[in-house]
């Protein structure tokens, strides 16, 4: 492949998304760009370089560029040592904060959440440590992620059981 309109799509996709490709990982992004190519039916990457930045169709196109790089992996409790550690550590600590500051407001960014399940599991979480308080706090979970298949899945919230492989049964049982 040519490494200069490598290098200028690599450019493109970490100016507009901020997602960068090092050297390291060319081989993955060369791999992702063959499958653009073969489903536009662009015979080169110089070619995909001008349909990104020139064709009428180039939001879209970046859009389906992300899509195919961004790895999509998710599941509720994904992470389960950084989950406990919120559950158990952070989270107390900041309500326990904000009640003494007399500041009832948790605001919560979750980047990256793919098709939901981590925001949901936050969520969850949320409301078994509030339980009966839940009603007098304010809690705004915003749920982001630069792939807008996803967020499309994520926001109508239906799930497969394999979602749930991660999930304490605690919550499997409510």
């Amino acid at each position: 492949m040519d490494e200069t309109i490598l290098g200028k799509i690599r450019d493109l996709i970490w100016q507009k998304s901020g997602i960068y490709f090092g050297n390291q990982k060319s081989y993955s992004l060369e791999g992702k760009l063959t499958l653009r190519l073969k489903d536009l039916n662009l015979s080169s990457l110089e070619e995909y370089y001008y349909f990104l930045c020139y064709d009428g169709r180039r939001d879209r196109e970046f859009n389906e560029l992300i899509s195919t790089l961004t790895v999509n992996e998710t599941s509720f409790f994904r992470n389960p040592p950084q989950i406990n550690a919120f559950q158990n550590k952070i989270l107390p600590e900041v309500i326990e904060k904000r009640k003494k500051e007399n500041d009832l407001r948790l605001r919560i960014w979750s980047a990256g959440c793919s098709t939901g399940e981590e925001p949901y599991s936050l969520a969850i979480m949320i409301k078994e440590i509030l339980q009966q308080d839940l009603l007098s706090w304010f809690v705004d979970i915003l749920a982001s992620d630069i792939d807008t298949t996803v967020i499309n899945f994520a926001e109508k919230g239906n799930y497969r059981a394999y979602s749930l492989r991660n999930t304490p049964l605690k919550y499997k049982e409510k």
